[in-house]
């Protein structure tokens, strides 16, 4: 996502796909005291991605200045004369003064679980004007349930203290219409009233860096190959260790006392 930091006060986010305006007011960037500014000073425009991609291949959407005013806009002091592309660190100035923003991206990655084929692909199309579809809970930014349910995936976004939000609420902040200061807080998803998880009404998917340690100082023994692929990831990320009791790493098949005194 592309984000404008200004010289002072508080970032705004920008979405794909969108036309943003800088004016002394009436803009979705308003710069109310600087005279200079024009009541519709410039545009900034972020082109669609052209893919959505995974962690390691990031498709940066193309973004666009384009003056309207009396005294100019620029980038690197350059005057902008027509429509000018902008890269990741210029610095943008409207105006006589110190009216300036440093432009910025920071990729933002949605990993999803208890997600249909169907919801997978409405998803990915939904996701485009703010982010990224990852498959791996450690690289992403936020895990996306439709409903609260206990999945391998979930486990892991505890552990590693990732915010958990709705289908919901990626809807609506791909939604927002204008300019964002401030991405919304996660939603508050509450465990479903099921008797069988006999979990305490007030266990909270809030991000808690004390679950970074759950495991820490704990040895778990894995008896074969499933239960390394489902357990393993989620033991080394609560700071567990990890002995697979199976195949030619078995500390327990030629002398299982011996092996579990090593352990």
């Amino acid at each position: 996502m592309w984000t404008l930091v200004p010289s002072f006060g508080t970032p705004t986010y920008l979405l794909n796909a969108r036309v943003y305006t800088i004016g002394r007011r009436d803009s979705d960037i308003n710069l109310e005291e600087d005279k200079s500014v024009s009541r519709k000073h410039a545009e900034i425009a972020i082109a669609a991605p052209k893919s959505t991609a995974d962690a390691g291949q990031i498709i940066k959407p193309a973004i666009t200045v384009r003056d309207f005013s009396k005294y100019g806009t620029f980038v690197n002091g350059r005057k902008v004369d027509g429509v000018t592309n902008i890269s990741e660190g210029d610095r943008i100035r409207v105006g006589l003064n110190d009216s300036a923003f440093i432009v910025r991206f920071s990729p933002c990655f949605f990993c999803t679980s208890g997600f249909s084929t169907a919801d997978k692909q409405t998803f990915q199309k939904l996701v485009q004007p703010v982010g990224y579809i990852t498959d791996s809970v450690p690289l992403c930014t936020y895990l996306v349930l439709k409903a609260v349910k206990i999945t391998p995936k979930l486990l892991l976004a505890l552990l590693h203290t990732r915010p958990v939000v709705s289908w919901t609420w990626v809807e609506a902040l791909t939604k927002t219409h204008g300019a964002l200061t401030e991405l919304p807080p996660p939603d508050t998803l509450a465990w479903p009233a099921d008797k069988e998880l006999a979990f305490p009404s007030d266990v909270s998917l809030t991000p808690n860096p004390a679950r970074q340690n759950l495991f820490e100082g704990d040895t778990f023994i894995l008896l074969n190959k499933e239960q390394h692929a489902k357990l393993a990831d989620l033991i080394i990320a609560g700071k567990g260790k990890v002995i697979d009791a199976y195949g030619d790493n078995d500390p327990l098949k030629d002398d299982p006392e011996q092996g579990l005194r090593s352990i």
